[in-house]
């Protein structure tokens, strides 16, 4: 048996007819006694766990703004909105605008970029991994899919925390060499290569 902490976070705002905004934001964190023997156990534990709280705050961010919720065929909890209206905007902790600082701080040769779109249910589907780099287990999110697709730049990261903070890890570094820390923690955690 292991024990994780994991923290979900949603927030929405709504548009108002007066041109104002209503936000309501739900963030959970718990600690979680993993079951199971293998380490595959423990991630399909995680994940399910993952998965019902993500639900929950998603729902109850619904609920806060007089907003409908409902469940993709997947199982994903989204906000629902009438055709005729204009989506709420919804923006996830790890997908908010950078704060004004960083955003001076362009990339080299560019100014500095918004992070392509992608769809709530899209990025939830996407597969988890329970990795640790050496200060302890995280909920990582696999985004190469993204990169291969082109949704997201080459240089994202390959994989990033599954909570507000933003911590991404690199299979390859600037010059394509491998990044050992990230093979480990792959290796440790049966990440597909």
């Amino acid at each position: 048996m292991a024990t994780v902490e994991l923290e979900v976070s949603f927030g929405a705002t709504k548009g108002l007819p007066n041109y104002s905004s209503e936000r309501a934001d739900e963030r959970i964190r718990i600690t979680h006694e993993v079951t199971g023997d293998t380490l595959p156990d423990w991630l399909n534990d995680i994940t399910a766990l993952e998965q019902l709280i993500h639900n929950h705050v998603v729902f109850a961010v619904a609920d806060a703004l007089g907003l409908e919720a409902g469940l993709s065929e997947g199982g994903v909890a989204s906000l629902l909105w009438q055709e005729s209206a204009p989506p709420p905007q919804q923006l996830a902790p790890q997908a908010q605008a950078p704060a004004p600082q960083q955003a001076a701080q362009a990339p080299q040769g560019g100014a500095p970029r918004t992070p392509p779109k992608v769809s709530r249910e899209a990025y939830a589907a996407l597969p988890r991994y329970a990795m640790d780099f050496g200060d302890g287990m995280k909920m990582y999110v696999d985004q190469r899919s993204l990169k291969a697709s082109g949704v997201y730049s080459a240089k994202a990261p390959d994989f990033k925390v599954d909570v507000s903070n933003g911590e991404g890890k690199w299979i390859h570094d600037q010059n394509g060499n491998l990044v050992a820390e990230t093979q480990r923690a792959m290796t440790a955690s049966n990440v597909p290569g």
